[in-house]
């Protein structure tokens, strides 16, 4: 869904949280806009299994 919104080649971090319970993942990209950067907080935040999108 990020190469959709903002192409390029992406390694994300996964970090299990201290007790195990969830784990974040982190992408960095290059926005271009702050309607790309909006866009990306609502879709990804629709994902049901997604808890928060910072």
């Amino acid at each position: 869904m990020i190469q959709r919104h903002a192409p390029g080649d992406y390694s994300p971090s996964v970090k299990p949280s201290g007790k195990g319970t969830y784990h974040a993942v982190s992408v960095t990209i290059t926005a271009t806009s702050i309607e790309q950067v909006e866009t990306l907080y609502k879709e990804l935040g629709d994902i049901e299994i997604v808890r928060m999108v910072l």
